[in-house]
Parts: C-alpha cells; structure tokens; sequence
C-alpha cells in the first residue's frame, strides 16, 4: 500500500476575510515563493499589510505561521 501523502503545512490562511476591497476572502498559502499580482486598487497592498499584522479584517479569521488572529 502506498503511503499517504499529506499537504504542506500553511504559513498563511485567510477565511471569510472583509476589508476595504476584500470582500468574503478565502486564501491559503503553502511554503514557497508567492506573488501578488492585479490592477489599480484592487487590494494587492491590503491583502500584504493584512497578513504582516499591520490591520485587522473588519470580520473573518487570520492565521498567519501557526498564529491565530480571530475577529
């Protein structure tokens, strides 16, 4: 039998996030290289200070390396 194979850990997940232009956001990361990628006020910079912790999501969860950040 073969063995199981299991997901990578996530350093970042995002659930039913509300903010400015990020509206019932859903988002996970794996280790790796990720890029962020969109046009103008789309909310690329927000999802960035969201996760480094510099604002709060007005409703949903943050998980960012293992931490837990409810609101």
């Amino acid at each position: 039998m073969p063995a199981a194979v299991l997901p990578p850990p996530l350093v970042a997940e995002l659930r039913a996030v509300h903010l400015g232009p990020l509206q019932g956001l859903d988002w996970a990361v794996a280790p790796g290289l990720h890029w962020v990628s969109g046009g103008e006020q789309r909310g690329k910079t927000l999802l960035l200070r969201l996760l480094a912790g510099e604002v709060a999501p007005a409703r949903g969860e943050r998980r960012v390396a293992g931490g837990e950040g409810l609101h």
